[in-house]
């Protein structure tokens, strides 16, 4: 994968601020194991909740990124651990299960060290429910409501993919939340149904939900995204 790093928008600092304060006053997160699956340099998510968790892995791509996200691992509880690599990777072999994971992927298109493409955090979700998550476990997702055209519109400042393809990414989307037309633009409702039906297909019922909007990051644009956290039970 290469990419162009860029820094994080102030308020995408303030919309992550807000999402996390309203989780961990949501769900009493003590004596919990989570993980961080896609954690960049840690500023956005980590610092909202490492203290509430009993232990914290924290899975990064970006070697720049590691020191980072170990000053973040002397905040977490023992056994917490920093992993520089390959997050796909990592979830076929992991053996440990987590009650708390954080999926906050790249958008768009990204490859994993295989080769292998993929979108958003669509794979990542059934890596996650599939081989990491307990019985009875807290997913938290980045959905994006309506992506805008990069090669079009600018990057407005976001990290830079040279795996991006937005026509590939849209009819990934239209592969994941059904055929609504334009995927382009999509309700929380219908996002919202697509999660609980697929979930429903891997063998999982939805307990509760906490949605969050974001703030555009994007001038011009309005608010296109929030922040999903589902608590899971295994049927």
């Amino acid at each position: 994968v290469k990419v162009r790093t860029t820094n994080v928008s102030e308020s995408d600092k303030q919309s992550a601020k807000v999402f996390f304060q309203a989780l961990t006053g949501f769900w009493d997160l003590k004596g919990l194991i989570g993980l961080d699956a896609f954690g960049r340099n840690g500023q956005l998510t980590v610092p909202h909740y490492v203290s509430e968790v009993a232990r914290l892995d924290m899975w990064e791509l970006g070697e720049e990124h590691a020191q980072a996200l170990h000053e973040f691992r002397e905040q977490a509880g023992p056994g917490s651990s920093v992993m520089i690599g390959d997050s796909y990777g990592f979830a076929k072999w992991t053996g440990t299960k987590y009650d708390l994971v954080v999926i906050d992927t790249p958008q768009g298109a990204h490859r994993d060290d295989k080769g292998l493409t993929h979108f958003e955090h669509f794979d990542f979700l059934e890596e996650t429910v599939g081989r990491m998550l307990k019985d009875n476990g807290i997913v938290v997702l980045y959905c994006n409501k309506a992506p805008y055209d990069k090669t079009k519109e600018g990057s407005h400042g976001y990290d830079e993919y040279a795996e991006y393809d937005f026509d590939a990414w849209m009819t990934a989307r239209k592969d994941f939340y059904g055929d609504w037309g334009d995927v382009s633009q999509l309700s929380e409702e219908v996002m919202l149904d697509a999660y609980r039906r697929w979930l429903h297909v891997w063998g999982w019922d939805v307990k509760k939900t906490l949605l969050v909007p974001c703030f555009s990051d994007v001038e011009g644009k309005e608010p296109y995204a929030f922040r999903l956290a589902l608590e899971l039970a295994k049927r």
